[in-house]
């Protein structure tokens, strides 16, 4: 008999019944491996369960966060993002260009929370440290001279005549349909896209897409949620233009 998951132990020690709504949302974070806030996951959610509510996802979050079992940060944004309860503490790098969250660990936050903590009489218990910027793709594109074509981040990026004619997906609307041309972002998401489907030479449509939100498009007749950098690290030649 396999030993029992953490969050079934969690829940029986705390007299609480293991449901699939929350064992639904707990594999959905951490299949996904990335920061997703709530929306995200409601979008993915529902791909396996279309009677799950928005409101339900919230209380699962709330408990599973207040249960230690993951994480809720905010990555420079007005809204929440999840991540499971790692083993061992990290920080974030968060590009303000495309959204990418790059995690690190350093000694420098124990020393921090040393010398803050006796300073002012603390016993600190938590580090949590988020550094925003510009990532080297994004810097670099940056300070790009008019004309140039900026850096890519794989080789999976479209050149020559197709770098003139993709565009991000995220600048699509709803309705708008097109044919992935590449991807742009570093080697982690960018596995992480391609593992989702978004191949070169792969059609899309968009259906739903808002400033607060994920991005949702219909990939293989399949349903997929993006968050805003996700989106923008898929190029995408448009086919197809929504009118009205």
């Amino acid at each position: 008999m396999s030993a029992p998951r953490p969050l079934e132990t969690t829940l029986h020690a705390t007299r609480r019944r293991v449901t699939e709504q929350r064992r639904l949302l707990l594999e959905i974070i951490r299949a996904h491996g990335e920061h997703l806030d709530a929306d995200q996951i409601y979008a993915l959610a529902r791909q396996q369960n279309p009677r799950l509510s928005l409101s339900t996802v919230y209380r699962t979050l709330s408990l599973l966060r207040d249960l230690g079992l993951v994480d809720e940060v905010h990555l420079g944004e007005d809204h929440h993002h999840y991540e499971l309860k790692p083993a061992t503490a990290h920080h974030h790098l968060i590009c303000h260009g495309c959204g990418r969250v790059t995690e690190f660990s350093t000694f420098l936050a124990d020393e921090l929370a040393a010398s803050v903590g006796a300073e002012y009489g603390y016993d600190v218990q938590e580090v949590r440290i988020d550094l925003m910027g510009l990532c080297a793709g994004c810097h670099a594109a940056q300070e790009q001279e008019p004309g140039e074509e900026a850096p890519t981040a794989l080789g999976e990026a479209p050149q020559g005549r197709e770098a003139g004619l993709a565009t991000p997906l995220s600048s699509l609307q709803p309705g708008d349909a097109g044919v992935v041309a590449g991807l742009a972002g570093g080697s982690g998401l960018g596995a992480r896209l391609a593992g989702l489907g978004f191949a070169p030479g792969t059609e899309l449509k968009v259906l739903q897409a808002r400033a607060h939100g994920p991005l949702i498009v219909l990939l293989r007749d399949t349903r997929v949620a993006l968050g805003a950098g996700e989106a923008s690290q898929v190029l995408v030649i448009p086919t197809e233009q929504a009118h009205g």
